[in-house]
């Protein structure tokens, strides 16, 4: 409106027709310049002068500056002096704003996936540091910053327990406040547990973290510097142990990753101290009858000897996503040389019973006991860091064996080792190395009956997972990636299984899709050879084609008929291709004789 009233003028410019266009010089002349207007119609209608007098400045040719930026020329309106000190505060927000933004951009990603982004060095993050201290300190924010401070907190910590302690700079005492003072929140008597809620990037999140390298060695001066104990530091991770969200839990379970690689201290070892975090969070892993009034199960605290009690437990009362932290800490535990390592291999061995155990009844009961993997994960990759220690399978074949009876709980658990597998080096040689025991023992649940790998729907999925595609599952809610995720599959260690493994997928599509996948690995001589015979044997039984096609199979055959045609398969391809189009493959009908 005030730009309508400010720009209305029933004369032009002598000579000038259609619509009215103002230079720079025209719009600032005049006793009454376009921008005094501006002004006094934005007074009649209740703006400040200070509001409007910014807009007003671009009709006044005075306020222009020209700034010269190597051959570059730009053109920027300086506001009046009323105007900057009029915005003063504004200006301020906005780079507080900006601050929090840069903090949450710089340290998010990297706690989830790395996202293709270089880390932040040791001196940067002291750098964010004292930045991160600032917003705390500010009067007001507009943009709370407590999330983005305490994951710049996390990852000082984290490099200061690492071997970097220049990442805490002078501010080791503010660190390890912030990290107290959120960690203290958890000490009042109610529980703070919402399980719907999902923020990895919460504040609390993000002190999970980092509170168990509190109790090492490396973080004892800025201890001493922000005045806390190491007995205040116990108090304050039992009671986030026992309270906070799971996803909370789950995080300060792998934040304990820092007291296993650390050297026994203090009269009650930090290991005891930190198994004792660790058990305290399945404690309300036990479902209670069912309340009327509330209208869901009463929430059990099991008091004593949590495993014991689990042990007694039929396994439809048990709530499966408690055990994720225990195990998930305990994987990381059982695989050192601690005054704790046999209790934790021990202890681990008896939940991942608990949790299979529990996953079948649950899936008797007709529910779904994993429906995200996230369940799956945990266990897969705990058994998977103990095979990287020993290189001993049985425990994994032992979990396969239990899950097998339901499709579904296989399929979560192969898709579970493939992602875990993906996460560090060590754990991809791993996978790579157990893949065929593994491969071969599974098959062996083909002679069972009924045979699982045919039971309706979920059967052609678990016969396909024994496949392995690492990268598709890797972007769960909780899978532990820090770098690019690593495609562990070598196909030569493979491949003299598939012959073995076709009886398992012939007349399957998914099977048909798996099998491509594994195949366009290999040199395209193979493909066109090996790989068009294996193929042919999944869609073609009998003369008569049982898959028509698979999302990718058209392209792939397509693609290799100039290979099939040089390495003498020709007529084989032809073969396929025909049996293709009359089972109905329109697609390939350019390709049939």
């Amino acid at each position: 409106r005030l730009l309508t009233h400010a720009f209305h003028d029933e004369h032009p410019p002598e000579g000038r027709t259609g619509p009215l266009i103002w230079d720079v010089r025209q719009i600032g002349s005049g006793p009454r310049s376009i921008g005094e207007q501006l002004v006094a119609h934005g007074a009649q209608q209740g703006f400040r002068p200070d509001e409007t007098l910014n807009w007003a400045a671009n009709f006044d040719e005075t306020r222009y500056q020209l700034t010269r930026e190597g051959d570059r020329m730009y053109v920027e309106v300086v506001p009046p002096p009323e105007v900057i000190a009029a915005q003063a505060d504004i200006r301020a927000q906005q780079e507080q704003n900006h601050e929090v933004l840069r903090l949450q951009n710089r340290y998010w990603p990297s706690f989830r996936s790395g996202a293709g982004r270089e880390p932040p060095t040791a001196a940067e993050i002291a750098d964010d540091l004292t930045a991160a201290q600032a917003l705390l300190d500010a009067e007001q924010h507009h943009l709370r910053p407590h999330n983005a401070v305490a994951h710049v907190v996390r990852s000082a910590i984290e490099h200061a327990a690492n071997g970097a302690p220049e990442a805490l700079g002078n501010k080791g005492g503010f660190a390890v406040g912030v990290v107290m003072a959120v960690a203290a929140t958890f000490l009042d008597s109610a529980d703070l547990r919402y399980e719907g809620q999902y923020f990895q990037f919460g504040a609390d999140r993000a002190t999970a973290r980092a509170l168990p390298a509190l109790l090492t060695q490396a973080l004892a001066p800025a201890l001493s510097e922000a005045n806390v104990t190491v007995a205040e530091v116990v108090e304050v991770g039992l009671a986030l142990a026992g309270k906070a969200p799971l996803e909370t839990r789950l995080l300060l379970a792998r934040g304990c990753d820092a007291v296993w690689a650390s050297p026994c201290t203090g009269a009650a070892c930090i290991h005891t101290t930190a198994l004792a975090w660790v058990l305290e969070t399945a404690r309300r892993a036990e479902i209670g009858p069912w309340d009327a009034d509330t209208q869901r199960p009463i929430r059990r605290t099991i008091e004593g000897d949590v495993i014991s009690r689990l042990k007694q437990l039929d396994g439809g009362w048990i709530d499966i996503p408690v055990l994720d932290p225990a195990i998930r800490a305990l994987g990381a535990a059982a695989t050192t040389s601690q005054c704790i390592t046999n209790e934790a291999k021990q202890l681990l061995a008896d939940l991942l019973a608990i949790q299979r155990r529990a996953m079948i009844r649950h899936q008797e009961q007709g529910g779904s006991a994993d429906d995200r993997g996230t369940h799956a994960l945990v266990a897969a990759r705990a058994l998977l860091q103990s095979y990287a220690a020993d290189a001993n399978p049985t425990p994994i074949l032992e979990h396969l064996d239990v899950l097998r009876h339901d499709a579904r709980l296989l399929i979560s658990i192969l898709h579970a080792f493939a992602a875990a597998g993906a996460e560090t080096d060590t754990l991809a040689r791993a996978a790579r190395d157990l893949w065929p025991g593994l491969l071969v023992h599974a098959l062996t649940y083909a002679d069972s009956q009924p045979n699982l790998y045919r039971q309706e729907t979920w059967g052609a999925w678990a016969a396909a997972a024994l496949l392995p595609t690492p990268l598709e599952w890797t972007q769960g809610l909780y899978n532990e990636l820090t770098a690019e995720p690593i495609d562990w599959v070598e196909p030569a260690k493979l491949t003299a299984l598939v012959d073995r493994w076709l009886s398992v997928g012939r007349g399957q599509a998914r099977c048909v899709e798996a099998l491509i996948r594994l195949v366009r690995r290999l040199p395209i001589e193979e493909q066109a050879t090996r790989g068009l015979a294996w193929v042919s044997e999944l869609c073609v039984q009998n003369g008569r084609a049982t898959v028509k096609r698979s999302t990718s199979s058209n392209e792939w055959l397509t693609a290799t008929r100039a290979a099939a045609e040089e390495h003498g398969t020709l007529q084989q391809w032809q073969t396929l291709i025909d049996a293709l189009v009359v089972a109905g493959n329109s697609g390939l009908a350019a390709y049939s004789t």
